[in-house]
């Protein structure tokens, strides 16, 4: 996992909702704030209840946008996650190993004095 991944990722999660919102804002004849509203909150699976498809149109699309977009919300996640994961452990790592490594040139050079 590196930090292209994270960005591409990100990417793929933002146009997923972009794609979501322009759909449900056509389909279903709402606002621009209500369409991304409802887009973000499906694929996040949230569903807060407040905003519904209306439409025949609408209620098939968002069955096919959440089954996908859950999808790419946890593959998202898990992106983001494994990356976050390395990076702290190869920082928590690097910095066991620069303390030892201090500990034993202090060691080396207490035994060479004697």
């Amino acid at each position: 996992m590196d930090f292209l991944s994270v960005k591409l990722v990100i990417i793929l999660v933002l146009g997923y909702i972009l794609f979501g919102g322009i759909v449900f804002h056509y389909i279903e004849q709402r606002s621009w704030v209500d369409s991304f509203y409802f887009a973000t909150a499906t694929i996040s699976t949230v569903g807060f209840g407040d905003l519904t498809p209306h439409t025949d149109a609408g209620k098939i699309f968002t069955i096919f946008y959440i089954l996908l977009g859950v999808s790419i919300a946890a593959y998202g996640f898990s992106v983001v996650g494994g990356y976050v994961i390395k990076y702290h452990l190869e920082n928590h790592f690097e910095n066991k190993v620069k303390k030892l490594v201090q500990e034993s040139k202090a060691i080396v050079k207490s035994k060479v004095k004697k």
